[in-house]
């Protein structure tokens, strides 16, 4: 079965649910400016290609968080 891809917009959604989730976890505390300037990124890579690469402190928190 193949995946279907999902529209930039809820991929945005997603990113920004996941870095306030982030922002809020002590161990990883991202301000509120380093939140704006990576959905800003996202949102620009969304734009060009359709997604978005995880950067390293963010599979961190996939590994950490699970």
């Amino acid at each position: 079965m193949t995946s279907v891809p999902q529209p930039a917009t809820s991929l945005l959604v997603q990113a920004r649910s996941f870095l306030l989730d982030m922002a809020a976890d002590s161990r990883f505390a991202l301000s509120e400016t380093e939140v704006r300037d990576r959905l800003s990124s996202i949102s620009a890579e969304l734009d060009r290609t359709g997604t978005y690469t995880h950067r390293s402190e963010e599979r961190r928190v996939g590994k950490e968080c699970r």
